[in-house]
């Protein structure tokens, strides 16, 4: 699909759902073969006349690989939910340049490496869940 505004939004979720096998998912609706606005597919919400990006839960949804940096580019996220899936390498330090997030939700992954001390900027964040890593 290729809104007139959704040139970054399709960057962040294609590099999203390539790098988590999204033909494995759980709910894929919307994701494989995406002709519609990235708004009806399944975990994204959206607000706005532009429609931006707020809210991206995938949570026990079957991701598998690694949470790419382009994922910096959904700029007015303010809740994301990827708990409870097979994602692992680092949490990518792109995160702190998502200024909006108020809640980052990685528990029950696979995640390793250090914890990206970019994350310490984010004024808005409220709830930070990154056991079981």
């Amino acid at each position: 699909y290729m809104g007139t505004f959704y040139g970054p939004t399709l960057i962040a979720l294609g590099a999203l759902g390539e790098s988590t096998q999204s033909h494995f998912w759980n709910n894929q609706e919307g994701w494989i073969g995406a002709d519609s606005s990235p708004c009806t597919w399944f975990g994204v919400t959206c607000e706005g006349p532009t429609e931006s990006v707020v809210q991206l839960v995938l949570s026990s949804n079957g991701l598998l690989g690694t949470i790419p940096e382009k994922i910096n580019l959904l700029t007015r996220l303010r809740y994301l939910d990827l708990s409870s899936n097979r994602l692992s390498g680092n949490i990518p330090e792109g995160l702190s340049q998502m200024t909006q997030l108020q809640y980052l939700l990685l528990h029950n992954n696979q995640f390793s490496g250090t914890f990206p001390t970019g994350l310490t900027v984010l004024i808005e964040l409220q709830q930070l869940w990154i056991s079981h890593n």
